[in-house]
């Protein structure tokens, strides 16, 4: 088996990143929804999305990843 191997920050930064550009996209969407002033019981995504936010929020912050 042949693959990458990388070093822990190398591994932990490329993490980092990913989870601030889900994050980014998470935050596209809830406004979006807040912009086009669809009542939050309609959005079914809605909710999950908030919560989604929240915990994205505090594994990047736990990791360090906010400056």
């Amino acid at each position: 088996m042949s693959g990458i191997t990388l070093d822990y920050e190398t591994a932990d930064r490329i993490t980092l990143l990913t989870l601030k550009e889900a994050l980014n996209d998470v935050i596209s969407f809830i406004q979006k929804i807040e912009e086009r002033n669809i009542p939050e019981h309609l959005a079914s995504d809605y909710t999950y999305h908030i919560a989604l936010k929240k915990s994205l929020e505090g594994v990047i912050d736990y990791y360090g990843g906010f400056d």
